[in-house]
């Protein structure tokens, strides 16, 4: 069904139809162009014959970029026969990547999405250890579906790692302009999943206590947006942005934590000495550690120590 070889003109492959395509396409394929060119192409593209006496990739679409990069006009493909599926050349399309490496989660939310096409999720659970070389579970092949429904910058997003599957799971639920808000907002910043999940939650907790649409939450409450300059290090933007989140859904908490910082820094403890109050106050555990080169720094740090007992601001802070 795919075996047959054969070398056609590069100007016969409609690189524009991309409908077995399930990889991002790549922005840099000079070290692939650079090795074609020295080494030679080792692994043929598979195409597909149309009616019209031209050829659509079935898998292949970067070898073939490159070898327009290097200025080729043939090369030898496998091609199948005339009368294949689309069903069968994306089950070959998606095959064929999944046995050679692990897909990664756009790859498969675009395969799911496409094969939803021709089956049900309980078909597809059927068939993923032999397409997708691993077992996939019902539920999350609804849950990939679900994401795969959003807006096309979640892909690139997650693509990226600046959007997580459980925050994707989590935007699915929302309406379509709070959507493309909190997209927005995750192409400016870099953040965990753990913290995407944060600012998710409490951006959508403090618009219900202010009765207003999330992405008018900023204007509403007049403040300014941090995400807005976009010349900022993207990890100071996202700490301000988290900041002012936080401070937003839990403002007495914010006070309280900012007078204990202020009266931490009123300590004057060295540079290398760390006072760290407890994240949410639910617990009143401080810690302290410090950084030290040699013994003699050791033994200054635990002098400093020593004379910090004496500063009644300290005893302020722990006793209160």
């Amino acid at each position: 069904m795919f075996d047959t070889l054969r070398e056609i003109h590069i100007s016969d492959i409609d690189i524009r139809d991309e409908r077995y395509r399930i990889s991002p396409e790549s922005e840099n394929i000079s070290f692939l162009s650079h090795s074609i060119k020295k080494m030679g192409l080792m692994n043929p593209p598979v195409v597909r014959p149309m009616d019209d006496g031209k050829f659509i990739l079935i898998s292949g679409f970067n070898r073939i970029k490159a070898l327009q990069q290097n200025n080729e006009s043939k090369v030898r493909v496998r091609s199948t026969d005339t009368h294949i599926d689309d069903y069968h050349c994306l089950l070959f399309a998606v095959a064929t990547l999944a046995f050679k490496r692990p897909l990664t989660q756009v790859e498969l939310i675009i395969s799911i999405k496409r094969l939803s096409r021709y089956l049900d999720r309980e078909d597809m659970t059927k068939i993923s250890s032999a397409v997708f070389n691993t077992q996939l579970a019902q539920e999350f092949i609804d849950d990939l579906m679900n994401i795969g429904s959003l807006p096309s910058p979640a892909l690139k997003l997650i693509h990226t790692g600046q959007l997580s599957l459980k925050s994707a799971k989590k935007l699915v639920r929302l309406d379509l302009d709070a959507i493309s808000f909190f997209l927005d907002i995750f192409s400016k910043i870099r953040a965990s999943a753990s913290v995407q999940l944060e600012l998710i939650q409490n951006i959508l907790e403090t618009s219900l206590r202010e009765g207003v649409h999330p992405k008018s939450l900023f204007q509403e409450l007049n403040l300014p947006n941090p995400l807005d300059g976009e010349t900022v290090d993207m990890a100071i933007r996202t700490h301000h942005f988290r900041t002012l989140v936080f401070e937003q859904r839990y403002p007495v908490l914010s006070r309280t934590r900012q007078a204990v910082q202020d009266k931490i820094a009123s300590v004057k403890l060295p540079g290398t000495i760390k006072l760290i109050p407890p994240e949410n106050f639910e617990s009143r555990k401080y810690s302290i550690s410090f950084t030290v080169k040699n013994h003699e720094e050791f033994e200054k740090n635990i002098q400093h120590l020593t004379d910090a007992l004496e500063n009644m601001t300290l005893r302020e802070i722990l006793d209160s």
